[in-house]
């Protein structure tokens, strides 16, 4: 779609090349201006993954069991993870954990 032409009648030929011209310096500079930021994004998802995986680590390392983080664990914030960890390890050992998770999912 042409934008309407802020002036009527026709257009000089110095203006469609110009406009050709910068069109072709354009295009390649978003493409990699997007390219660049959807490296940035990912990296930040990798970062962010790390470190819940080292906060994770740091904070199950006094549980005995081996813990594995849900599959959905992006759901839960990491303050609901503390709890969620807090209250399996005053529960009584003869309780599961995963029958505590079961117990959760029915409710």
């Amino acid at each position: 779609m042409e934008p309407a032409p802020l002036f009527p009648g026709p257009v000089p030929d110095w203006v469609v090349q110009m406009e050709a011209y910068l069109q072709e310096r354009e295009l390649p500079w978003k493409e990699q201006r997007r390219e660049e930021e959807e490296e940035e994004e990912e990296e930040e998802e990798e970062e962010e993954e790390e470190h819940f995986l080292l906060w994770s680590q740091r904070h199950h390392h006094h549980s005995s069991t081996k813990e594995v983080p849900p599959s959905n664990f992006k759901d839960y914030s990491p303050v609901a993870l503390t709890r969620m960890d807090h209250i399996k390890s005053v529960l009584p050992p003869t309780l599961d954990p995963d029958q505590f998770d079961q117990c959760l999912s029915e409710k």
